[in-house]
């Protein structure tokens, strides 16, 4: 499931199993120190970039019930003009 614009909506895609979700996390946690803390408290927060450097990301991994969840919000990247924010009627 994805969140756009506040919206929750499902993917056309089965959920990862498992195992192909702790080979996500392995591909993103890349610090013993945050698996250390996602054991012991069950969740942890980390940085996460994509290797071509086209976004970034802050994620947050949690044990929720029986699995493993994770939650990634988007770092815009490029920081706006100070005209881009003013909003114009």
């Amino acid at each position: 499931m994805i969140r756009v614009d506040g919206r929750a909506r499902f993917l056309d895609c089965p959920p990862l199993g498992d195992d192909q979700m702790l080979e996500f996390l392995k591909q993103m946690i890349k610090e013993e120190d945050n698996w250390t803390t996602l054991k012991d408290r069950g969740a942890t927060d980390i940085s996460y970039a994509m290797d071509d450097g086209t976004a970034r990301f802050r994620v947050n991994i949690f044990h929720s019930r029986t699995k493993y969840a994770v939650v990634m919000r988007r770092i815009v990247t490029k920081i706006p003009r100070f005209d881009d924010l003013i909003c114009r009627r």
